[in-house]
């Protein structure tokens, strides 16, 4: 479903919604060859072509995924000493940002390579509520295994 500014794309399988990033101003099912088409930039364009790596006109899909909040004790501050990230980055540069208190959002060195592995941050961070966002500009499949924070009260 669409309002012309922003595309919804439900995954029954799954149970869940995905915003494609794009306004749609018509919607069809080609039922023979099950695709979805929309007109979006003054294109006719397939919807989630299955297995594409390229966003629209052969872009670099953005990527960008996020934790939940961390709460430590509401009545003081905790000690976050590491973060880790396991992902597999497949040769496109991963952005981690460390969001403290819901407000200061700290950059971190950039990921990057090929291979599964755990990059380790140390952090030493005084904080209430610490959340992790990833992001990217990707044309690979990018594999996000787990992102951990290791807090001590």
């Amino acid at each position: 479903m669409s309002d012309g500014v922003t595309t919804l794309a439900y995954d029954p399988a799954r149970d869940r919604w995905r915003n494609l990033g794009l306004g749609t101003t018509a919607l069809f099912y080609e039922e023979d060859q099950d695709v979805f088409v929309g007109t979006a930039l003054g294109l006719v364009l397939v919807l989630e072509v299955e297995g594409s790596v390229l966003d629209f006109g052969g872009v670099p899909i953005p990527f960008e995924v996020q934790t939940q909040n961390l709460l430590s004790d509401a009545s003081r501050q905790a000690l976050c000493q590491y973060l880790y990230i396991d992902v597999e980055p497949a040769g496109q540069v991963l952005t981690p940002t460390l969001i403290i208190d819901g407000g200061t959002e700290t950059p971190l060195a950039t990921i990057t390579g090929t291979g599964r592995r755990v990059v380790e941050y140390p952090l030493s961070v005084l904080a209430q509520r610490l959340g992790v966002r990833l992001a990217g500009s990707v044309s690979q499949r990018v594999e996000l295994f787990g992102v951990e924070l290791d807090i001590r009260p």
